[in-house]
């Protein structure tokens, strides 16, 4: 009770929003409950990223993420255990393959066999030298060398050794000046072989093949030649990616190139983005290292 003027006035002590606005078991007035409707959103991003065709790109983002669990653990994991686990996972995912859980189970899996993978690339021992590996080293080596031959003849200095880094890979015989010149300017990338030097020489061979079978009208009316000029270029840039070295941004671009040529040669779609996820499973899966390189990291950024 208050006097204010000489007339008597009764406070009035209330609740806001008014009882009436607040739902049953609400804390917030109808209309204004954010959390619900985020949530709602949420699943709906959950269930279309899980439809058909969309979980595929999400399992090597969460194989990666098993590797760099990997890589951030205090001390060796235990190979046995991670094998285990990833396998009893994996078995746990394929039994729920037709359950509302198989998303996640998937994602589960994934994180546990990358975890796995990167800690059995550690504990395995080195390959044995000599034997057939070393005659393989020695037999792309004289390839190597009867190609730089084969340039020295016609070019010489710098520019000799920028074509046998663009054919094999060997970047040695490039001088500093020119070296640190192509990195300033922004093209020392151009000196790594990826995607688009594995993309010139499948090109080449695909549009060449079938430019040259295309003249038979016989073979075009009666043979897929699209397909064999696909296996062609298929060959071509596996004998590209062994003779460059076998460099992880090399063959990050080989598996890619590969799906494309595959994907023509079954008359599938050749550019989607299970291609993208299907060359990062491979890569990832021989040289889980690759998850800390920068190469690897832009290449896939796109996920």
């Amino acid at each position: 009770m208050s006097e204010s003027g000489g007339a008597r006035t009764r406070g009035y002590a209330g609740t806001w929003p008014p009882r009436e606005a607040v739902r049953a078991g609400g804390i917030a007035p109808s209309g204004f409950d954010v959390w619900s409707a985020f949530t709602i959103k949420l699943r709906e991003w959950v269930r279309a990223e899980a439809g058909a065709g969309r979980l595929l790109p999400w399992v090597p983002i969460a194989f990666g993420t098993g590797i760099a669990c990997y890589f951030a653990a205090d001390h060796e994991p235990v190979l046995s255990v991670a094998v285990l686990a990833a396998a009893g996972l994996s078995l746990v995912a394929f039994l729920l393959r037709r359950q509302k859980l198989f998303p996640a189970a998937v994602i589960i899996a994934a994180v546990a066999a990358g975890f796995a993978t990167a800690t059995f690339k550690t504990a395995r021992e080195p390959p044995v030298a000599g034997g057939l590996s070393l005659r393989y080293a020695a037999f792309m080596q004289g390839l190597r060398d009867g190609i730089d031959a084969r340039i020295r003849t016609t070019l010489d200095g710098d520019k000799r050794a920028i074509a046998t880094a663009l054919l094999t890979g060997r970047r040695d015989a490039i001088t500093t000046p020119v070296n640190d010149a192509m990195f300033i300017s922004g093209l020392g990338h151009v000196l790594s072989i990826s995607g688009y030097h594995m993309a010139v020489v499948a090109g080449v061979v695909f549009f060449t093949i079938r430019a040259l079978l295309a003249l038979f009208p016989t073979l075009t009316v009666s043979f897929p030649i699209k397909k064999w000029s696909a296996a062609a270029a298929l060959a071509a840039a596996a004998f590209y990616l062994l003779l460059s070295g076998c460099d992880v941004a090399t063959q990050r671009s080989f598996f890619m190139t590969a799906g494309v040529l595959i994907a023509v040669m079954v008359d599938r779609r050749a550019v989607t983005f299970r291609t993208l996820a299907v060359a990062a499973m491979i890569v990832l899966a021989l040289a889980p290292e690759a998850v800390v390189h920068p190469s690897f990291q832009m290449s896939r950024a796109q996920f």
